[in-house]
């Protein structure tokens, strides 16, 4: 893993951002000065930090900022550029354009940029974490991996839908397949409920090969689901106990049980979450109604099967 630093390939970009930011910062003080930035705007107001990750072979991956504006939010617009050694950038050109970072609320914020050879080819990816946050509330986070193949910056195509993060400690990148969310629940309003389940993990291997047949993978996985579920949908009492059902479904799925036969059960045991007149009637819950089938069937489609010891 590897370090920021603001010498060599990193010059370039990193004097670029802090001409941006000193401009952004002199406009904004003159609003200030003039009243023209309302006293609540001032307060959402939030310093950029630019980042720029040099490796040891002279290349770098870098938050190139091409403008920042000050209006009832900060928002900053970059683009994620490669490096190489003669200080050329190569910028992402995604279908979106470049990234928007928004501060406070609607917020969109990257953090924890680290730069690390998940396939050692001697030239690191760069990972980082994206959140974002509604403003009526609604909170996602999702990880974005990079790549530099061929002379183009393309987003790097990993097997699982995950998160990478060394969960075994021993030096290399697992997916680590987490379960954990909130359900936006249908109100005339904003209602949220957070929904978890067991997480799993496909073991990192040289070569940048993620494993759920790699002994350490099947035995964390058989740790979580001992035995094979003889039913998915779980009862509390009168009421279906949504977390127990999620963890079955997906134990049904590491156990090699496929997804249509999961789904067809699921659907058969329970309906969907009804909407509610009034947000204020999300909480009651209904007979027989599975309060996040659509996020438990969107768990189990993405999980793969576990070679779990019958």
């Amino acid at each position: 893993m590897l370090s920021p630093v603001n010498q060599g390939p990193c010059d370039g970009v990193q004097a670029r951002n802090a001409a941006l930011i000193r401009e952004s910062e002199r406009k904004l003080r003159e609003e200030r000065a003039h009243q023209d930035v309302p006293k609540e705007w001032v307060l959402q107001h939030k310093p950029v930090e630019p980042f720029c990750i040099a490796s040891p072979k002279g290349t770098a991956w870098a938050m190139a900022i091409e403008t920042i504006s000050h209006g009832g939010v900060t928002e900053v617009e970059w683009r994620l550029v490669h490096v190489d050694t003669h200080g050329k950038e190569v910028a992402w050109e995604g279908e979106s354009g470049p990234f928007r970072e928004t501060c406070c609320s609607p917020m969109n914020m990257a953090t924890g940029f680290q730069s690390v050879d998940i396939d050692d080819d001697g030239e690191p990816e760069i990972i980082y974490t994206f959140i974002q946050e509604g403003v009526e509330g609604g909170r996602s986070t999702s990880q974005k991996v990079f790549t530099f193949k061929e002379g183009e910056v393309r987003p790097m195509s990993l097997p699982f839908m995950g998160f990478l993060k060394d969960v075994d400690g021993d030096g290399r990148l697992d997916l680590w397949l987490i379960h954990d969310e909130e359900d936006r629940m249908d109100c005339p309003g904003y209602a949220w409920e957070r929904v978890t389940a067991p997480s799993f993990w496909a073991r990192g291997l040289p070569g940048g090969i993620f494993s759920v047949t790699d002994p350490v993978a099947v035995e964390h996985a058989r740790k979580i689901c001992p035995t094979r579920p003889i039913r998915i949908v779980q009862k509390k009492g009168n009421w279906i106990d949504d977390e127990a059902t999620a963890k079955n479904a997906l134990c049904a799925r590491a156990w090699g049980r496929s997804v249509l036969e999961i789904t067809t059960e699921l659907r058969k045991g329970c309906k969907d979450f009804e909407p509610r007149q009034e947000c204020e009637e999300v909480a009651q819950k209904r007979p027989r109604e599975c309060r996040h089938l659509a996020v438990i069937l969107s768990w189990v489609e993405r999980l793969p099967v576990f070679s779990l010891p019958p």
